[in-house]
């Protein structure tokens, strides 16, 4: 089962689509309103600024865009998911956990994109897959290190 977090947003429906085109039918989409984006997707409505609420809907999981960067990268990672009140008080210490915090609000509402006149105008416009993406990073971020 691969679960993806925030599951109403563009790039999370394109997640959904490649990870059901390469990977696998068996998908959680985790939003406050989730919809489907494939026949077989499984839905669980959750409030993700609830630590305990985004927990159990990523119980039994993978999140594939996790599991696929660690695997381009080949790195492990490790995260915790932390509530608001912490965030807050990290804030008076650190101005990063500050900005993040402030970014919080943002996330309360779904923001849907719509590409239609992106693609009428470039219809020959090739999609670049998250893999393949991420393996442009990588070759990229080698390439600094090396040079």
């Amino acid at each position: 089962m691969q679960t993806i977090l925030g599951a109403n947003g563009q790039i999370a429906q394109e997640l959904a689509r490649e990870l059901k085109r390469s990977y696998t039918d068996d998908l959680r989409l985790v939003s406050r309103n989730p919809r489907k984006v494939n026949q077989s997707d499984v839905l669980i409505a959750a409030d993700l600024l609830d630590a305990q609420q985004t927990l159990e809907a990523a119980k039994g999981s993978d999140t594939q865009f996790v599991s696929l960067a660690c695997e381009v990268f080949g790195k492990n990672i490790s995260y915790s998911v932390i509530n608001k009140w912490v965030l807050s008080v990290a804030g008076l210490f650190s101005k990063g956990a500050r900005e993040i915090r402030e970014l919080l609000p943002r996330y309360q509402q779904d923001n849907l994109f719509d590409s239609t006149k992106f693609k009428r105008r470039f219809p020959n416009f090739n999609v670049t897959t998250y893999r393949e993406g991420l393996e442009e990073i990588r070759r990229e971020w080698q390439g600094k290190k090396v040079g």
